[in-house]
Formats: structure tokens, C-alpha cells, sequence
């Protein structure tokens, strides 16, 4: 149903107002650490709304250039039953992403993600982060990086070279040079697992 241009068009109109935003925060505020401001549950759920708003508009970008084309998007995207593979690929990916993540942590000492900072270590911080990264992340995430991007990828110059493509793409969408390697050893790695099970479940699990 759509291939690499839909997908290109839909990461540029996808992407653009995240990309404005972060670069308009910079230059307002002159710092270069999420960390540097007072963090408290208020600023959790402004990170929260702002976080759903850009995967609304994440959405909207996938529906628009794939979804719309389709009968049955949910299917289209990957919302479908499992293959029996699931039991293995999703270990196996996480491992492979966890020893990237150790080695760049040993080999570059990055920061946290930024994302990490925008909540306080507190009870009601704990939950907000959870409902982000947790639930919010991976059902956008997927939806949007694996279901639409990487198969538009795939569709046009085969999985290898879009699991390739949409992994890239994933690591620098998460604005943070120094954690690249492990993002897109990630990407690659939910890739993978979406690929060996044909479902979305899976990469999202």
C-alpha cells in the first residue's frame, strides 16, 4: 500500500514540529540539559501532553500517508496475531540492545535520556514516567517508527535495508547524539522482532 516516498513524506510532516519545538526551546533557554530546570509532577505532565500531542501528530502523519491508502489499516501497520516466534526474538533482541547500550555506556559515558529528567523522583513522578515510557512510548513508537516508516522501508528496497533506514531514523528522532548506537541497536533489534512475528504486538511487548 505505500512505500519509501510515503514514508518520507510522512517523517518530515511527522517529525517537523518536534524538530521546531526542541530547537526553539535551545535557543530560548540557552541550556543544553533538561536537567538544569527545577522538575516537579507539574512539568511530568506538561511532558506528558506535549509527549501525547506529538504522538497524535505522529499518528495523523502515518494515517495520512499510509492508512488512508489501505483497507484495513490497524492490519496494514501490523496489528495482528503473532507468529510463534515471539517467544525467542523478543529475548533475543533485548540482548543485543542491552550489550550495545554497555558498551556505549563504557565507551562514552553519555547522560541519561532527557526524558529521564523531565520527571521528579517522587511517587507521582514514578507514575507519570511510567505512563510515558511504559504505555504511551511503545504504542506511538511502533505504530509510527516500525508499523508505518520501517514498512514503507521494507516495502520498497526490502527489510534489510529499511530495518537499516528506519533505525537511523529512530536513533536521531531521539534528539540525543551520545545514546545513537544503542537507539539504533534498538531500532534495529524491534525491527527485527516485528519482521520474524509479523505483528506489531510484539515489538511493542
Amino acid at each position: 500500500g505505500w512505500g519509501w516516498s510515503q514514508s518520507l513524506w510522512g517523517l518530515l510532516l511527522g517529525m517537523s514540529p518536534t524538530f521546531a519545538l526542541y530547537l526553539a526551546a535551545r535557543v530560548s533557554s540557552g541550556k543544553t540539559d533538561a536537567g538544569d530546570a527545577e522538575v516537579t509532577v507539574a512539568t511530568g505532565l506538561i511532558f506528558l501532553v506535549s509527549g501525547a500531542l506529538g504522538y497524535a501528530w505522529n499518528y495523523f502523519a502515518a494515517w495520512l500517508f499510509s492508512g488512508r491508502r489501505v483497507r484495513h489499516k490497524w492490519r496494514a501497520w501490523g496489528f495482528r496475531k503473532p507468529t510463534a516466534a515471539f517467544f525467542w526474538v523478543i529475548p533475543a533482541a533485548l540482548v543485543a540492545a542491552y550489550v550495545v547500550s554497555y558498551v556505549n555506556d563504557v565507551v562514552f559515558h553519555p547522560p541519561k535520556q532527557e526524558i529521564v529528567h523531565a520527571f521528579p523522583p517522587t511517587i507521582g513522578g514514578l507514575i507519570l514516567f511510567a505512563i510515558v515510557a511504559v504505555i504511551m512510548a511503545p504504542l506511538a513508537e511502533e505504530l509510527y517508527f516500525r508499523g508505518f516508516i520501517f514498512k514503507g522501508f521494507a516495502n520498497s528496497w526490502g527489510w534489510g535495508w529499511g530495518a537499516l533506514a528506519s533505525a537511523t531514523v529512530f536513533s536521531l528522532a531521539h534528539l540525543q547524539i551520545t545514546l545513537f548506537f544503542p537507539l539504533f541497536a534498538l531500532g534495529l533489534g524491534l525491527a527485527w522482532v516485528y519482521r520474524h512475528t509479523g505483528s506489531l504486538w510484539t515489538s511493542i511487548a
